[in-house]
C-alpha cells in the first residue's frame, strides 16, 4: 500500500516539476502543489473557490486572495492535467487494475478526502 501512495506522490511531483520547468510561474506566494489542490477540490460537489481558498489559507497561516488563485490557476496549460491524467491512468492500468477492487476504493477515498 505506501508503494502505490509513493508512486502517485511521484506522479505528483512528476507534474509540478515540468509546470514550473516549462512555465513562467513563480511560488512566491503559492506553490503549484496548492494550486493543483485548489483545482482538485473545485471538483468536490458543494465546493465554492472561496470556501477552498479559505481551507488552504487556514492550512498555510496565510491570507492570498481568491483572485490570486484564480489567476495563478489559469497560467497553467491543459497539457499539463491532460499529462497527469494521463499518468495516473497508466498508473492504475500497469499496478492497480488486477489487485483487489476494494484496495482500489480504499486508495482512492483516502486520496480523496
Amino acid at each position: 500500500m505506501q508503494t502505490i501512495f509513493n508512486d502517485i506522490n511521484n506522479i505528483f511531483k512528476s507534474i509540478t516539476n515540468k509546470i514550473y520547468n516549462e512555465t513562467n510561474i513563480r511560488n512566491r506566494k503559492i506553490s503549484i502543489e496548492d494550486i493543483l489542490l485548489y483545482r482538485f477540490k473545485y471538483s468536490q460537489i458543494n465546493k465554492t473557490k472561496q470556501n477552498i481558498v479559505s481551507e488552504i489559507n487556514f492550512n498555510n497561516k496565510k491570507v492570498i486572495d481568491r483572485t490570486t488563485f484564480y489567476r495563478k490557476d489559469n497560467n497553467i496549460p491543459l497539457k499539463f492535467y491532460k499529462y497527469l491524467f494521463d499518468s495516473i491512468k497508466n498508473f492504475y492500468n500497469e499496478k492497480i487494475k488486477n489487485k483487489n477492487k476494494m484496495d482500489i476504493i480504499h486508495i482512492l477515498i483516502i486520496i480523496y478526502f
